[in-house]
Order: C-alpha cells, then sequence, then structure tokens
C-alpha cells in the first residue's frame, strides 16, 4: 500500500469519528441534561431524584447508572457541607434536618452513620453544658466540673464547655481568697485576760462572753487542760492565737463570729479544715525549683510535679493556696532578653618605600659561559651577572576598612557568640609504624580567623545591664613551611576582654587594639650603602610601616 492510499485511509478514518461523535451528542439523553442543569443550579437532591428514577426505568443504561452513583457522592458531599455549618454554628435543629435529607438522597452512606452518632453526641452534650449552667447557679462546683469535663474530654474544643469551665476556675479562686481571707467580726477587739491553772474551757467561756464568739468544741478536746496566762489590752485574734499554740489546738473559722476547736493532729487537720485543689501551669520557672520553694516557704506535702507539662497541683488549706500563688507568681517571670547592636571596624594602613641601586653581590673570575673543570689559565676573566646595576624607585600605600553591623539578641546570663571571619585548615600528618612499614594518616583541623566576640549579657533591678565582654582580633602573618611539604599558618591576635554596665540605648566604644609595626632593611655595597644621602646609590633602603586598629 502506497503513502498516498495511507494518507486517505486515515483521512476517512477521522471522518468516520467525527460524524459518530456527532451522532452520539445529538442522541444525549435529556434527563442526563436536566440533571446537570439542576445540579449547576444547586438542586442536587432533585437532580439526584431525576436520575434515579430514569435508572429505575432503564436497568440497562450504563450512562445512567454511571450519573446516578456521581450525582449521589455530590449531593452527599453538599449536604455534608451543610451539616458541617450548622455543627459549627450550634444549631443542632438544622443539622437533624440535613440528617433527615441526607437519610432520603443515599441512607446507606457511611457519612449518614457518622452524622448520625455526632448528632447524638452534639445534644448529649448540649444536656451536660446545660446542667452545668445549672449547677453552676447553685454553686455545686464539683457536679458542674464532672459535667464539663466529660465534655471537654470528648469535644476539647467545644467554646461553651471551655468558657464555662474557665468561669468555674475563677469562681473557685475567688472562693478560695473569700475563705483565706473571712475573719472575726470582733478580731481587733482589745481584751484583757488573767488566768491561773485554769480549764482550757473555763478560759474559752470567759473569752466567748467578752468578745461576742461562739466556740465549738470537737469531742476529743481535753477539758481539763489547765492554762495561766496574763494578757493585758491584746486583741481578741491574738488571744486566740496564744490559747490555741500553747495548748497544742487549731481552729477553723465557721463564719465571722463562730469558731471551731479542734486538737492540732495532723489527721483532724486533714478531716476538719476545707482543703481546695488548684493546679499551676508554669510559663517560664523550673517546676523542680517551684516544687522545692513552695515546699521550704508554704510547707505543702500534698503536691505534684509533671515536668512534661511543666505544671504543679496542689491541695491545701485556701489560706496556703493563697500564699503558694503569691509565690508562684514571684518566679514565673520571663527571662528579659538583651538586643545587642554592635559596629566593629578595622582599619589598616600599609606604607612601603623602596628607593636605592641594586649591586650584584658576587664577583666571577674564570671563563664565562663554561662549567668544565680548569685545565689551564689562559682565557680566564672577571665577570659578573648582567645587568651590573639595577635602579629601584617604588612605593605604595594600602588603606582597608573592614565594617560589619551585626545585630544579636541573648537571654539574660546567658552567652551569645558572633565571629565575622573564616576557618583556616590546617593539615596534620601521624606517621605510625605497622608491620616493617609506616602508615601515614592526614587529618585536618581549623582554626577561627577574624574577629569573635563573646557576650553575656546581666539584667539589673534598675534596667541596667551588666554585659561581660571578651572580644579577639586575629589574621594571618605568615605561612610557615615545615617538613614533608607540609605547612601552618602564623595567626596574629589581639585580645580584650572586660565587663561594661550601660544604660538602655547607651554606647559603648571599645578601641586600643591597635598593632603597629615599623621596619627598615638596607642592602649594598659593604661601606657605601650606609652612608647619608649618598648611600642610595649604593645600595636599596626599604622602609615599612603597618599599622591597623
Amino acid at each position: 500500500m502506497s503513502m498516498m492510499d495511507l494518507s486517505i485511509l486515515r483521512a476517512q478514518l477521522v471522518v468516520v469519528i467525527v460524524i459518530v461523535a456527532t451522532l452520539v451528542t445529538g442522541c444525549a439523553n435529556p434527563v442526563i441534561e436536566d440533571a446537570h442543569r439542576l445540579a449547576g443550579l444547586g438542586q442536587h437532591e432533585a437532580a439526584l431524584q431525576k436520575l434515579d428514577e430514569a435508572a429505575r426505568k432503564d436497568q440497562t443504561d450504563r450512562q445512567l447508572r454511571t450519573e446516578v452513583m456521581l450525582q449521589r457522592d455530590a449531593t452527599v458531599g453538599y449536604l455534608v457541607y451543610l451539616a458541617d455549618a450548622a455543627r459549627a454554628a450550634g444549631r443542632l435543629d438544622d443539622v437533624a434536618l440535613v440528617l433527615k435529607r441526607l437519610e432520603v438522597a443515599a441512607p446507606q452512606h457511611p457519612r449518614v452513620a457518622w452524622l448520625r452518632s455526632e448528632l447524638t453526641r452534639l445534644r448529649r452534650h448540649q444536656r451536660l453544658v446545660a446542667e452545668a449552667q445549672q449547677q453552676l447557679d447553685a454553686q455545686a462546683y464539683e457536679r458542674a466540673d464532672a459535667a464539663l469535663q466529660t465534655v471537654l474530654s470528648e469535644d476539647p474544643n467545644n467554646g461553651k464547655a471551655r468558657a464555662m469551665m474557665n468561669k468555674l476556675a475563677e469562681l473557685r479562686e475567688s472562693q478560695s481568697r473569700k475563705q483565706s481571707t473571712l475573719q472575726l467580726a470582733t478580731a481587733t477587739k482589745p481584751i484583757t485576760l488573767e488566768f491561773r491553772e485554769a480549764s482550757v474551757r473555763t478560759v474559752f467561756e470567759t473569752l466567748a462572753r467578752a468578745a461576742g464568739v461562739n466556740f465549738v468544741f470537737d469531742k476529743d478536746v481535753r477539758s481539763d487542760a489547765k492554762v495561766t496566762l496574763f494578757l493585758k489590752n491584746t486583741t481578741v485574734d491574738e488571744a486566740m492565737r496564744v490559747i490555741l499554740g500553747t495548748q497544742q489546738l487549731g481552729s477553723k473559722l465557721l463564719n465571722d463570729n463562730t469558731v471551731l476547736v479542734f486538737p492540732a493532729t495532723q489527721q483532724k487537720q486533714r478531716d476538719l479544715l476545707d482543703t481546695v485543689t488548684r493546679t499551676f501551669y508554669l510559663v517560664n520557672a523550673d517546676p523542680k525549683q517551684a516544687l522545692s520553694l513552695v515546699r521550704t516557704v508554704a510547707k505543702t506535702r500534698d503536691i505534684f510535679v509533671d515536668e512534661r507539662l511543666n505544671l504543679l497541683v496542689i491541695r491545701d488549706t485556701p489560706e496556703v493556696v493563697r500564699l503558694v500563688e503569691r509565690l508562684i507568681q514571684s518566679i514565673d517571670l520571663a527571662d528579659p532578653e538583651v538586643m545587642l547592636e554592635l559596629e566593629v571596624m578595622e582599619v589598616s594602613n600599609n606604607q612601603l618605600n623602596a628607593m636605592g641601586m641594586s649591586w650584584p653581590t658576587s664577583v666571577s673570575y674564570g671563563i664565562p659561559g663554561s662549567a668544565a673543570a680548569l685545565t689551564s689559565f689562559t682565557g680566564l676573566q672577571a665577570f659578573t651577572t648582567n645587568p651590573l646595576a639595577i635602579a629601584t624607585l617604588r612605593a605604595t600605600h594600602d588603606t582597608t576598612n573592614i565594617l560589619a553591623n551585626p545585630k544579636i539578641r541573648a537571654r539574660n546570663r546567658e552567652k551569645a557568640k558572633v565571629l565575622l571571619g573564616e576557618k583556616l585548615p590546617v593539615f596534620t600528618t601521624t606517621s605510625t609504624p605497622s608491620n616493617g612499614s609506616i602508615s601515614n594518616a592526614v587529618s585536618i583541623n581549623y582554626v577561627d580567623v577574624g574577629l569573635k566576640l563573646d557576650v553575656e549579657p546581666q539584667v539589673q533591678l534598675d534596667n541596667d545591664v551588666t554585659i561581660k565582654v571578651a572580644l579577639e582580633v586575629s589574621s594571618i602573618t605568615n605561612k610557615v613551611s615545615g617538613p614533608n611539604d607540609s605547612f601552618a599558618y602564623q595567626v596574629g591576635t589581639r585580645q580584650a576582654t572586660t565587663t561594661l554596665r550601660l544604660r538602655d540605648g547607651e554606647t559603648q566604644i571599645l578601641a586600643g587594639l591597635i598593632n603597629d609595626s615599623e621596619s627598615r632593611s638596607s642592602a649594598g655595597i659593604p661601606g657605601f650603602h650606609d652612608m647619608p644621602v649618598v648611600g642610595r646609590l649604593f645600595g636599596l633602603t626599604t622602609n615599612e610601616h603597618k599599622k591597623s586598629e
């Protein structure tokens, strides 16, 4: 078959394909077109219903079944989107309506079962939050806390439950503060008591009549204990403290004029004194240091530390918990930071002056241009290098300014380092004898060359900053050759270490790291090149001056 026949065959095939595509397009199912039009208008459920009815009438149409599956997925996605929006807004009734529409559109779809269980859970959470609000209004804080904890354990992002939990914490804190600040109405009333070998109950009865205070005694208080005291013009509160302290008794203030008296034993204190539990989340303080502080100062024994979450949980009386709050607030402070803005400038000035005549350093006598051994003294001549003299007139002047402006932020009492320079490689060869031969191992070490600055700030109470500064400026001065083609660098360095005290925004200048070197060399005809003025005709004089800061 020729190439022309193949071209004609391809053209015919293309025409047939175009005709078939046109016939298929012209014979498209009008139900599918109507469904697409409804879906485009947002009426996904109506589109799904139309396609579903057509597919049930003609179960052999594969295109219809495919369109039904696609439209069902699109309808489910659209309804789930509506349900999520209603759920986020807290409109559970709207979620229930969307669920009913989903059950009609796709009753076997897995998202339907999920949304049904989610709606049940949300309604239960809504009921628990309402119950917690009722318990809060009734000041039943423990029941409210249990209901809110149930909700937050299943839905940590529940906004209402989280807000009510914060409100509950504030109410508990207010209650503990109120209990810790509760005192007798007549606590400051002056009173005079004089007893000798009187029973404890007699003393308290007298104090009750004089101060208008009600005392309730625990059954374990010994009534036959004797008291001897003489108090004149003291307050009721101070008199109670003295009596209770001398008789190893404890007290609990029931209201502003009623006091419960009991033996000051550990078991009685646990049974009778009201305790509260507080959780302290530490932001900056170390939990171990906070634990040591609380145990030392507040004498709290019921304390738990979680280093992973950086928290302390404490259970004690409201007075002790209030003291712990003040202690935690005093140490849980953010470490101050210092922003250091540095300007580093190195100025180097190099001058070189060379002037004079360079003469040969040796004169030869022999046969010019021959290296053979002499066999006679004929033809010998005196000769030297060519040219005989070289006049040198040279002057150079180099000026270099190196400026860097780094900014570094350092925390209080922590070191910060700045290196402006480079790391030079130094090769080290190590020879090790092995089986009669020597093996060489080469290692590379790096030397820091440039400007190194170490700072350690410390912020004072008056906001002044004390800074420990260590400044080092180094540079390569020479390259020294070693054995076996090795070499090393000769590094010149200048260091300064000091401690500064600066105010906020103050500028301090560190200067004086000056390297000033001056050298003079002269080479020429002995006896003549050292002569003043005319000595330059018989030798070369070089003056070099290097200065850097």
